[in-house]
Formats: structure tokens, C-alpha cells, sequence
């Protein structure tokens, strides 16, 4: 009945209950986050947290998830200078990312021209099996890959899959570990990874593409759908060669200016 489930997600004060679940006012969130009142309605209004749960118009209760999105945001301020443009690229859905009916409609053709064919070469993504037996990865690692946002399982999919580019993913980690090894392997050495030292990776590369998709919805207001299959096909393998060249010449100007 509805009466019933009214008062079960309800307690004292009007406050909703959930198993599990603890629930705060703003003053906590400013308490927990150091980010003012003011601030945090504003990230309200642009999008950038999630909608807390409303008793009324001037009751609302929020969740850990704000607590944490709070703190990313917050890190991505002051550690990485980013505008709230670019962050709200990288911790909202790429739904909530602002693009004009004919750049959505560019995307979408471009999502039809690259998405695997049903029946044809390529018509699904490796599946998980195929990268675990090819690389002999164990599932706990698995686990902690997917965690990390390494690589991604499609645990929807029977059998669960992967994305297209966790097999050569893979093969690079498996070079790495024979290489400097992991912290997990026998015989490691003084120069062995934690899969942890690899996150700085994965959020790089969400830092640059926040910006590139920034950069990109800026200028790309009138673009042809062929204009963006020359910059998915031809553009974006250059600027990631780009991009490993500009990190190759950090290594060497650094090691330039040491003195030892």
C-alpha cells in the first residue's frame, strides 16, 4: 500500500531511510568537503552532482555520492586546474555534456559508422575468456583492472565481454610484467608496478579527452560528417603519437637538467 511504503522510507523529522545508508544535510556536506554552501547550489544548478532527495521544497537530503563527486571535483580544481567545463566532461554522463541537434547528429552517424555489424568482421567484442586464457590473468586481477578503469567488462553480455582495445591492453601489461614485473609476482624485483601506479594512466588520458571534447563542441559547431570520420580516422592516431612524443621529450628534458 502506498501509506505503508510512505512511512517505511521515512523516519523522525521527515528524514528518508534507506538500508545501509547514511543521508546528509548541506551543512554536512560543507562540513565533510570544505566547499561553501554557496558553491555546492551552484554545482547543483549546472549538473555537475546528482539530484539530492527532496522531503520539500526546503528539505533536501544527500548521499555519499555527493560527498564523493564533491571531492573529485574538488581535486580536479586545485590539483589539475581544470575548468568546470572539463569536469563536468569527466564526472557526468556524456549525456549531460551540452552539444547543439547537429552535433548530436554527427555523433550518432559516426556511432553507426564504428559500431561492430551484426554478423560481420568484428560483430561483437572479445570476450572476457579470450583475454584472461590469451594473457593468463587471474580474476582477482581481472577484478582489480576493471576497478581501476584499466579495462572494461560487459557483465550484461553472455558471455561478458570486453572492450576492443583491452586485448592489446593486455599485451602490453603482460610485456610490462616481463619487463619490471608486477608487485603480485614471484620474483619481483626492486622495480616492480602495484596495478595502482597505472590509475595515474587512466586519469590522464579522462583529463585530456575532457578537454579535447571541450575543445572539440567548441569548434565543431557546423562539422560535416565527413569532417569528423577525417578527425576519428586520420586526426586521432596522430595527436596520441603526439602525445607519447611530448611524454618521451619530459623523460629527456628532465634527465637534461639533472645534475648529478
Amino acid at each position: 500500500m502506498k501509506g505503508e511504503r510512505h512511512a517505511r522510507n521515512e523516519g523522525h523529522n521527515g528524514r528518508p531511510q534507506k538500508p545501509n545508508a547514511r543521508l546528509y544535510r548541506m551543512k554536512d556536506l560543507v562540513q565533510e568537503t570544505g566547499i561553501p554552501r554557496e558553491t555546492i547550489h551552484f554545482y547543483l544548478s549546472e549538473g555537475l552532482l546528482p539530484e539530492p532527495v527532496r522531503k520539500s521544497r526546503n528539505m533536501a537530503w544527500y548521499k555519499e555520492e555527493h560527498i564523493a563527486r564533491l571531492r573529485q571535483i574538488k581535486e580536479l580544481q586545485e590539483k589539475h586546474f581544470l575548468p568546470l567545463k572539463a569536469i563536468k566532461a569527466i564526472v557526468c554522463d556524456i549525456r549531460g555534456i551540452d552539444f547543439t541537434p547537429a552535433q548530436e547528429k554527427v555523433i550518432a552517424s559516426l556511432k553507426r559508422r564504428y559500431a561492430p555489424k551484426p554478423g560481420g568482421e568484428g560483430a561483437s567484442s572479445p570476450s572476457l575468456s579470450e583475454l584472461t586464457e590469451r594473457f593468463e590473468i587471474p580474476p582477482e586481477e581481472v577484478e582489480a583492472l576493471e576497478t581501476l578503469g584499466i579495462i572494461t567488462v560487459d557483465r550484461s553480455a553472455s558471455p561478458p565481454r570486453v572492450a576492443e582495445e583491452d586485448l592489446e591492453i593486455a599485451e602490453i601489461l603482460a610485456k610490462l610484467s616481463e619487463v619490471v614485473g608486477f608487485s603480485h609476482d614471484e620474483g619481483e624485483n626492486a622495480f616492480a608496478l602495484d596495478l595502482e601506479d597505472l590509475e595515474i594512466y587512466v586519469r590522464t588520458s579522462a583529463l585530456l579527452f575532457a578537454q579535447e571534447l571541450e575543445i572539440l563542441r567548441e569548434r565543431m559547431a557546423e562539422i560535416q560528417e565527413e569532417e569528423a570520420v577525417l578527425l576519428f580516422e586520420k586526426v586521432m592516431p596522430l595527436l596520441n603519437e603526439l602525445f607519447g612524443l611530448l611524454h618521451k621529450k619530459q623523460v629527456r628534458r628532465f634527465l637534461a637538467k639533472f645534475e648529478g
